[in-house]
């Protein structure tokens, strides 16, 4: 768990500085674009989500796993050959979907938000920077494949904070267009920074790039990760981007905007914690060879964010309505009550992505990709039904409810094809942030008065900590946490 938790330390650094300009953004965007605003520049980011991810062929998790066996081996012309083969063929690829993507620009715009095309010029425009975004990708992809956790977190730091000041003077000056520039901007940064940590750090690589490095056989070896990578990336984007046309459809754009401020909360804000752990976890699994060591990793890593993200997720969930008046505006104070379903329904898709993650390291694709598509027919099908009648707080629902089958699907398949089990520990750890989740929501829902619901949430936080100090992983963390920051200060 201390490798894991101190490569968090470092994800966790940057994703605080990134979670503030998220926030600055989101205020000024709230603030000067309105919901309305909000619900189509969230529509044109799904939209551009789906585009890289089809650009990417999904071959990222291939090329982290490639890097990683290939440093473990000392097998430098491999690394060579994989770089030189997904820098060209993914830029190609990417290049051709941005054109494609300009010259039908007036026809998914009507898709995306039933405009009858008025936002075709901003579908092109953010498609521009497909290509930079993809590299960028790739450079990064490279860095975690090697565990460069310092240089990654560098980058981002750097990309984040200057885009920034980038969105600051473009929406103030021109809009929900210069929200579209500015993004096109923060993918130029990103491949600049990722690029500049590449070159310093990895110097075995020069060149960067030569066709005569190119492999057919790199491609081959990205092919089983990249079918199922690209299945499922996409059909999660398509999944809510669907969703989001429904809301569009049925309730309009400024209710989409309180849908996506939400959403947003969930997996981008909270959601990068561990998606940037992910960026060490993934590779690590990719390197264990023995069953029984990938069943204590996954165990070990279950039970960290289990640590993290119910504390987390409870000052969320205390502090919602307040915080989305601030973080926003008034017009988003109703965002906070889908928060009582999407944050327990987060928690069970992080219980059941970081198991599932040993099914991909082992190359168990057709199991990892079943479970994944199964939960979005779920969560589909249960949003359809739901959202006409109980609305934005039907599809949190549906959200929470498709997450729990999620979760017991991948346990049931991880045990059943790797022998992988969760230990009495972990299923301890994780009905310990459940129960406070669970506990904070309803106590939320059914009082009238919130200085009374602050003084039961910490109650039940204090509960939870003191529940949690009987786990001895827990109390090492907590020590090594208090004396790294006695240490700093």
């Amino acid at each position: 768990m201390k490798s894991l938790a101190k490569a968090l330390a470092f994800f966790s650094g940057a994703q605080f500085v990134t979670m503030l300009v998220q926030l600055g953004k989101g205020k000024l965007g709230a603030l000067i674009l309105g919901p309305a605003g909000v619900g189509v520049l969230s529509q044109l980011t799904y939209m551009w989500n789906l585009f890289h991810t089809m650009t990417g062929l999904g071959f990222q998790n291939g090329l982290i796993r490639r890097v990683a066996q290939c440093e473990s081996d000392g097998d430098f012309d491999g690394l060579r050959a994989q770089l030189s083969t997904t820098i060209g063929l993914l830029t190609l690829v990417s290049v051709a979907f941005a054109i494609l993507g300009a010259v039908f620009s007036s026809r998914i715009s009507d898709l995306l938000l039933s405009d009858g095309g008025d936002h075709a010029t901003l579908v092109a425009v953010i498609l521009v920077s497909l290509p930079l975004a993809i590299n960028a990708r790739i450079f990064r992809g490279v860095l975690s494949g090697l565990k460069k956790v310092k240089q990654i977190v560098r980058a981002q730091i750097v990309a984040d904070v200057l885009s920034f000041f980038v969105f600051l003077v473009l929406v103030w000056k021109l809009n929900l267009t210069g929200a579209v520039i500015s993004f096109v901007a923060l993918q130029t940064l990103k491949l600049g920074f990722y690029f500049t940590q590449f070159k310093i750090a990895v110097t075995p690589f020069q060149p960067v790039f030569r066709p005569s490095y190119f492999s057919t056989a790199e491609i081959h070896h990205n092919a089983s990760y990249g079918i199922s990578g690209l299945l499922l990336v996409s059909v999660g984007i398509v999944t809510t981007l669907t969703i989001s046309r429904w809301i569009i459809e049925q309730y309009g754009l400024a209710d989409n905007g309180v849908f996506a401020v939400s959403w947003k909360v969930v997996t981008v804000y909270l959601g990068t914690l561990y998606a940037s752990a992910g960026s060490y976890y993934f590779p690590l699994l990719a390197s264990i060879q023995n069953d029984k060591e990938l069943a204590t990793q996954v165990n070990e890593a279950v039970k960290l964010y289990m640590y993290l993200i119910p504390l987390a997720s409870a000052f969320l969930l205390l502090g919602g309505e307040f915080l989305f008046v601030v973080l926003f505006s008034s017009e988003f104070g109703y965002a906070a009550m889908l928060l009582f379903f999407l944050l327990p329904g987060d928690l069970f898709r992080i219980c059941a992505e970081t198991t599932g993650l040993s099914l991909l390291a082992r190359k168990r694709l057709v199991s990892y990709s079943a479970v994944y598509l199964i939960w979005a027919a779920c969560f589909l099908l249960l949003a359809w039904k739901l959202l006409p009648e109980y609305g934005l707080l039907g599809v949190a629902f549906a959200y929470l409810s498709s997450q729990v089958l999620n979760m017991c699907m991948a346990l049931i398949l991880v045990s059943k094809e790797l022998s992988v089990k969760l230990t009495s520990r972990t299923i301890l750890a994780f009905f310990r942030g459940l129960i406070l989740l669970a506990s904070i929501s309803l106590v939320s829902w059914f009082a009238r008065d919130h200085l009374n619901v602050v003084f039961a949430g910490v109650f039940l936080i204090a509960l939870w900590l003191l529940a949690s100090f009987r786990d001895d992983s827990f109390r090492q963390l907590a020590k090594s946490g208090f004396q790294r920051v006695k240490r700093n200060g």
